[in-house]
């Protein structure tokens, strides 16, 4: 980023360059775009004039948009019949006719994730795929999912706790050795 007006406090930017985060940067920028739907966006190495008499430097990528894509279909594939297929689709913010929103799938494999490892799946893999149609700028979603085995809590284990008693943290921990894995109760117990 371009140097603060305030630069020199804590909390601005002080327009210092990082070589080490121009490649990240890189990535930065094609996530925003795959946000926008350009799933073919390209971004360039970053190309790095420098002025060694002022300090100076300019940084430029260059970037190649392609074309934006609509989602044509979700589709869902479970490995085994684990749970209802259609209680999958309730809640995914990825649907037909919108613009593909590569965050919004993110959550979209979160919340698959979720609802099937509340049911003991503690292993559970959502792997995308993308079918693009460039011709029409749609693109076909499906989920591939393969929920794993049933899993039970063998042991709750506490550790690097030097000050509170044991059975302090664990009145919180909602699982219980010989309970059925449930994913939303290890969030809600780390919170």
């Amino acid at each position: 980023k371009e140097k603060d007006f305030i630069g020199w406090m804590w909390g601005f930017n002080s327009g210092k360059l990082q070589i080490n985060e121009l490649d990240a940067d890189r990535l930065r920028i094609r996530d925003l775009y795959l946000q926008k739907g350009y799933l073919d966006a390209d971004v360039s190495a970053p190309f790095l004039k420098t002025d060694f008499t002022t300090y100076n430097a300019v940084l430029d990528y260059h970037i190649n948009e392609g074309e934006r894509y609509r989602v044509s279909d979700v589709e869902i594939v479970l490995e085994e019949d684990v749970i209802a297929v259609n209680s999958l689709y309730n809640g995914l913010k990825l649907e037909k006719g919108k613009v593909y929103n590569v965050a919004k799938m993110r959550q979209d494999i979160e919340s698959i994730r979720y609802k099937i490892g509340d049911l003991g799946y503690a292993f559970v893999r959502v792997m995308p795929d993308l079918d693009k149609n460039p011709e029409n700028g749609e693109v076909r979603i499906v989920y591939y999912i393969q929920a794993g085995k049933k899993v039970r809590v063998k042991d709750v284990i506490i550790s690097g706790n030097n000050k509170t008693l044991d059975r302090v943290i664990r009145r919180n921990v909602l699982l219980t050795p010989g309970e059925e894995y449930e994913m939303s109760k290890i969030g809600r117990s780390k919170n």
